[in-house]
């Protein structure tokens, strides 16, 4: 790491430390989110939507959950589609989201995610399942029997939901790696990737999910208050880094 960069996450550690206002308050209504999704009865299913809604682009979860109240389309919440056949219920799930990238591969996926969940007994089972589990091992093991969910999307599953097991854990994506760059970090080890922002966090007095949701969500405004100039705003081709693939939970 340069002195510049070693200068640079100085900064930001310092303002992770002590953030604004506004990033403080909505770090808040995250925690109240979380809890929220932890205690809904379609948990498990609300989560796998919103997971394959933003696999591979963000932008897809509008189309999944369309209104400010954030609820899924009517047409594929867990009840609707129990009530259908095999076919009628791809079809649900192929129609809605047609506007989202690989919405067809996505729509299989959840078709098969259902069909597992049939397999334990329904959604209530499911769920029942998904809340005895201990220990992060377990956990991670568990959600990556459903199709589409892989190493990122395993932690970031249960950090949605601010489980205590992930309290630690760091969701490194499109978004996160663009504020790693800069701060010089140079590895394709996820987890080397996952320890730099945890080193960050732990510097800062916080934990990895509130470090992980403030550096999310609050991207460019951090780096704005650490004094850290932004790559791509001084880019003469202009725009951000790729999108970010999951909601902003």
């Amino acid at each position: 790491m340069s002195a510049e960069s070693t200068k640079a996450r100085a900064r930001l550690v310092a303002v992770l430390r002590s953030p604004t206002e506004q990033m403080a308050r909505g770090l808040d209504e995250k925690k109240a989110r979380a809890a929220y999704l932890a205690g809904r009865e379609d948990v498990l299913w609300y989560v796998l939507l919103q997971s394959m809604s933003t696999l591979q682009s963000s932008a897809g979860h509008v189309h999944i959950f369309p209104g400010l109240d954030r609820e899924p389309l009517p047409s594929i919440t867990y009840e609707a589609l129990h009530a259908l056949d095999e076919t009628a219920r791809q079809a649900a799930l192929t129609t809605a989201f047609g506007k989202v990238r690989f919405g067809e591969i996505k729509a299989q996926r959840l078709a098969l995610n259902f069909e597992k969940i049939g397999r334990m007994g329904g959604l209530k089972a499911a769920t029942a399942t998904m809340r005895a589990l201990r220990g992060i091992d377990a956990k991670k093991a568990w959600i990556t029997r459903f199709h589409g969910i892989g190493e990122k999307y395993a932690r970031n599953f249960w950090m949605d939901l601010r489980d205590p097991d992930f309290a630690n854990s760091i969701a490194v994506d499109s978004r996160l790696m663009s504020v790693g760059r800069i701060l010089g970090m140079n590895t394709d080890v996820y987890e080397e990737r996952e320890r730099f922002f945890l080193d960050i966090a732990n510097d800062a007095g916080i934990s990895g999910w509130e470090a992980d949701r403030l550096i999310y969500n609050y991207r460019e405004e951090l780096l704005v208050e650490a004094g850290i100039d932004i790559p791509w705003k001084k880019s003469k081709f202009g725009g951000r880094p790729a999108d970010d693939c999951r909601a902003q939970t």
